[in-house]
């Protein structure tokens, strides 16, 4: 997977999470490769919602996956 981006959304317009920092991101992954990835979003941007993770990327197909908080 090549330029594998990662995006924070919420809402049911897919309002994207700013600022929103990253370990990592634009990743190329090669078969069977593995990352743990840490963000970090202040917590007055959820606004009491529940973010969503957004997966792309140049070759990938767009997947989403609902996040739970951690503290």
């Amino acid at each position: 997977a090549f330029l594998v981006r990662l995006r924070l959304v919420h809402g049911a317009q897919k309002k994207e999470l700013l600022p929103v920092f990253w370990s990592d991101n634009y990743l190329f992954l090669l078969p069977g490769d593995e990352r743990h990835i840490m963000v970090h979003i202040p917590r007055n941007e959820l606004k009491g919602e529940p973010p969503v993770l957004l997966v792309d990327g140049f070759n990938v197909t767009e997947h989403s996956a609902a996040l739970s908080e951690s503290h």
